[in-house]
Protein backbone atom coordinates (compact mmCIF):
# COMPACT_ATOMS: atom_id res chain seq x y z
CA UNK A 1 0.00 0.00 0.00
CA UNK A 2 1.15 3.54 -1.00
CA UNK A 3 1.33 5.89 2.07
CA UNK A 4 -0.72 9.33 1.23
CA UNK A 5 0.73 12.31 -0.06
CA UNK A 6 0.53 14.91 3.09
CA UNK A 7 -0.68 17.91 1.44
CA UNK A 8 0.76 21.10 2.15
CA UNK A 9 -0.68 24.07 3.26
CA UNK A 10 -1.24 27.78 0.89
CA UNK A 11 -3.02 30.46 1.32
CA UNK A 12 -5.38 31.21 -0.87
CA UNK A 13 -5.49 34.86 -1.91
CA UNK A 14 -9.31 34.38 -2.58
CA UNK A 15 -9.89 33.57 0.61
CA UNK A 16 -9.57 37.42 1.19
CA UNK A 17 -12.71 38.20 -0.98
CA UNK A 18 -15.19 36.31 1.15
CA UNK A 19 -17.06 38.51 3.16
CA UNK A 20 -16.67 35.61 6.33
CA UNK A 21 -13.19 35.62 6.00
CA UNK A 22 -12.30 38.15 8.89
CA UNK A 23 -14.90 37.44 10.81
CA UNK A 24 -13.74 33.63 11.07
CA UNK A 25 -10.14 34.42 11.64
CA UNK A 26 -10.86 37.00 14.34
CA UNK A 27 -12.78 34.25 16.11
CA UNK A 28 -9.57 31.61 15.77
CA UNK A 29 -7.52 34.11 16.47
CA UNK A 30 -9.54 35.00 19.91
CA UNK A 31 -10.04 32.07 21.05
CA UNK A 32 -8.21 30.62 24.60
CA UNK A 33 -4.91 29.51 23.88
CA UNK A 34 -3.21 27.58 27.05
CA UNK A 35 0.76 28.28 25.93
CA UNK A 36 3.72 28.83 28.39
CA UNK A 37 5.68 31.48 25.62
CA UNK A 38 3.55 33.79 23.41
CA UNK A 39 5.77 32.28 20.78
CA UNK A 40 3.93 28.81 21.32
CA UNK A 41 0.19 30.69 21.70
CA UNK A 42 1.29 32.39 18.22
CA UNK A 43 2.40 28.17 16.68
CA UNK A 44 -1.02 27.59 18.26
CA UNK A 45 -3.30 30.32 16.82
CA UNK A 46 -1.32 29.67 13.72
CA UNK A 47 -1.96 25.82 13.20
CA UNK A 48 -5.90 26.38 14.02
CA UNK A 49 -5.86 28.62 11.26
CA UNK A 50 -3.89 26.24 9.17
CA UNK A 51 -6.26 23.07 9.93
CA UNK A 52 -9.36 24.91 9.93
CA UNK A 53 -8.71 26.74 6.48
CA UNK A 54 -6.71 23.38 4.82
CA UNK A 55 -10.25 21.25 5.59
CA UNK A 56 -12.46 24.28 4.18
CA UNK A 57 -10.28 24.92 1.25
CA UNK A 58 -11.28 20.91 -0.21
CA UNK A 59 -15.24 21.61 0.42
CA UNK A 60 -14.89 25.02 -1.38
CA UNK A 61 -13.64 24.11 -4.39
CA UNK A 62 -15.72 20.66 -4.49
CA UNK A 63 -19.07 22.64 -4.15
CA UNK A 64 -17.28 25.55 -6.55
CA UNK A 65 -16.93 23.42 -9.19
CA UNK A 66 -20.34 22.30 -8.65
CA UNK A 67 -21.79 25.45 -8.67
CA UNK A 68 -20.15 26.58 -11.66
CA UNK A 69 -21.34 23.25 -13.70
CA UNK A 70 -25.05 24.17 -12.26
CA UNK A 71 -25.23 27.78 -13.52
CA UNK A 72 -23.07 26.90 -17.10
CA UNK A 73 -26.28 24.49 -17.37
CA UNK A 74 -28.20 27.19 -16.23
CA UNK A 75 -27.05 29.68 -18.23
CA UNK A 76 -26.98 27.29 -21.62
CA UNK A 77 -30.75 26.79 -20.85
CA UNK A 78 -31.88 30.73 -21.13
CA UNK A 79 -29.31 31.42 -24.01
CA UNK A 80 -31.15 28.44 -25.86
CA UNK A 81 -34.55 30.01 -24.72
CA UNK A 82 -33.07 33.24 -26.18
CA UNK A 83 -32.24 32.29 -29.63
CA UNK A 84 -36.28 31.02 -30.04
CA UNK A 85 -37.40 33.96 -28.68
CA UNK A 86 -37.39 36.86 -26.17
CA UNK A 87 -36.69 36.80 -22.65
CA UNK A 88 -38.94 38.05 -19.73
CA UNK A 89 -37.44 40.55 -17.46
CA UNK A 90 -36.85 38.39 -14.82
CA UNK A 91 -35.11 35.72 -17.81
CA UNK A 92 -32.72 38.61 -18.39
CA UNK A 93 -31.72 39.66 -14.52
CA UNK A 94 -31.26 35.95 -13.86
CA UNK A 95 -28.42 35.88 -16.98
CA UNK A 96 -26.96 38.63 -16.01
CA UNK A 97 -26.94 37.55 -12.00
CA UNK A 98 -25.44 33.98 -13.55
CA UNK A 99 -23.06 36.06 -15.66
CA UNK A 100 -21.85 38.18 -12.81
CA UNK A 101 -21.71 34.56 -10.52
CA UNK A 102 -19.33 33.17 -13.34
CA UNK A 103 -17.56 36.05 -14.15
CA UNK A 104 -16.81 35.74 -9.76
CA UNK A 105 -15.83 31.86 -9.77
CA UNK A 106 -13.15 32.57 -12.67
CA UNK A 107 -11.62 35.44 -11.21
CA UNK A 108 -11.50 32.94 -7.84
CA UNK A 109 -9.79 30.64 -10.45
CA UNK A 110 -8.00 32.94 -11.98
CA UNK A 111 -6.09 34.03 -8.28
CA UNK A 112 -6.08 30.10 -7.83
CA UNK A 113 -3.72 29.68 -10.73
CA UNK A 114 -1.80 32.57 -10.58
CA UNK A 115 -0.68 31.73 -7.16
CA UNK A 116 0.90 28.43 -8.05
CA UNK A 117 2.39 29.48 -11.55
CA UNK A 118 6.19 30.34 -11.64
CA UNK A 119 6.47 33.35 -13.31
CA UNK A 120 10.06 32.80 -13.06
CA UNK A 121 9.67 29.77 -14.88
CA UNK A 122 7.61 31.31 -17.62
CA UNK A 123 10.33 34.30 -18.05
CA UNK A 124 13.45 32.38 -17.54
CA UNK A 125 12.58 28.73 -18.81
CA UNK A 126 13.70 25.79 -16.51
CA UNK A 127 16.44 23.62 -17.10
CA UNK A 128 15.45 21.86 -20.47
CA UNK A 129 14.79 25.55 -21.95
CA UNK A 130 18.53 25.55 -24.07
CA UNK A 131 17.33 22.24 -25.35
CA UNK A 132 14.65 23.71 -27.18
CA UNK A 133 16.46 27.32 -28.25
CA UNK A 134 19.18 25.32 -29.87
Amino acid sequence: MVPLKKLSFKFELAWLKEPDFVPIVKKIWESPCFAKTSLDMIQIKLKRFKQYFKGCDFNRQGMRRKNKNEIHEELLYLEQHEEEGLLTLDQMIRKAHLIHNIMKINEEEELYWFKRSHEKWLLEGDNNTDFFIE
